[in-house]
């Protein structure tokens, strides 16, 4: 999860559950609805096998792109920003599916990014004063 572009520690939304191989650490419904409340933004990555059509969907870009897919689901809300400046090192397609969102897309930082740089405060200030045209 993430608020106003900043990581949320996973201990503000996960607890430790026991499972038949030991204890794992889940997200907690209860958690992750207070963090939405107050405008967190939900991540769900590699989503694709959560129901029988967003694996089609994958499939089908899998077959026709002949590339590794992988679906993220996020949930943001109006007014709040999720994520700040940044760029993916990988291809993107983007469906929003519902609501309205400010979507701000920049002039590439590199002609073919290969690297990112880093992770921590510090990358996402530069990548803030940075963001290109």
């Amino acid at each position: 999860m993430v608020h106003n572009g900043q990581p949320i520690a996973a201990d503000a939304y996960c607890a430790e559950v026991q499972t038949l191989a030991g204890p794992v650490v889940r997200p907690s419904p209860a958690k992750v609805q207070v963090m939405m409340a107050m405008g967190a933004t939900v991540i769900a990555n590699e989503a694709g096998e959560l129901t029988p059509e967003l694996r089609a969907v994958c499939d089908m870009l899998r077959e026709t792109f002949a590339a590794s897919v992988a679906a993220n689901v996020y949930c943001s809300f109006q007014g709040v920003r999720g994520f700040g400046p940044h760029y993916d090192l990988h291809d993107v397609f983007a469906i929003q599916t519902e609501g309205e969102k400010v979507w701000r897309l920049y002039r590439n930082r590199a002609e073919d990014p290969v690297d990112y740089p880093g992770e921590g405060e510090s990358a996402r200030d530069w990548l803030a004063r940075t963001p290109g045209r």
